[in-house]
C-alpha cells in the first residue's frame, strides 16, 4: 500500500521494483497474490492494460490511518481517544491500574536442532514493508 500511495497507480512489476530499491526482495507472484487479496478486500482497484493489471488505492493513506486509529481506540481504549493519548504519553490507563499485566502467548516454534542451542536462536522480525 505504501508504494501505491506514493505512485498513485502501479503494476506488480513496478511495485516489485520499488520494494527492491528499498532492499526488500519479493517474488513477483508474492506481490501478485497480495495485490489480488487487497483487490478482493476492496482496498485497491485494478484495470487491465495489455497483459498487466494496474492497481490504484481505494483509500488514501490518511483515511486508512484514521480508520486504523479508530479501530485501536475502540478495541483497546473503550472508544476514548484521550485514553490513547495518555497511553502514548506513558501514563497508565485505568484498565492497567486495576488489572494485572497480560502476557501474550508465546508462538509455537519447532524444536531446537541439536546443533543450535535455544539461547542462540533469534526470532525473525515482523515484516511490515507491505503494510
Amino acid at each position: 500500500m505504501k508504494v501505491l500511495w506514493v505512485l498513485g497507480e502501479a503494476s506488480v512489476r513496478e511495485i516489485r521494483e520499488q520494494l527492491a530499491s528499498a532492499r526488500r526482495l519479493f517474488a513477483y507472484t508474492t506481490i501478485e497474490t497480495i495485490m489480488d487479496r487487497l483487490a478482493r478486500k476492496g482496498a485497491v482497484e485494478w484495470r487491465k492494460v495489455g497483459r498487466a493489471h494496474r492497481y490504484t488505492p481505494v483509500y488514501q493513506k490518511t483515511d486508512a490511518c484514521d480508520q486504523a486509529v479508530a479501530a485501536i481506540v475502540d478495541h483497546f481504549f473503550d472508544g476514548s481517544r484521550r485514553a490513547l493519548a495518555a497511553h502514548l504519553g506513558g501514563a497508565p490507563t485505568a484498565a492497567e491500574s486495576r488489572s494485572r499485566p497480560v502476557t501474550p502467548p508465546r508462538p509455537r516454534t519447532a524444536e531446537p536442532s541439536p546443533a543450535e542451542p535455544a539461547e542462540t536462536r533469534a526470532e525473525a522480525p515482523i515484516d511490515t514493508s507491505l503494510l
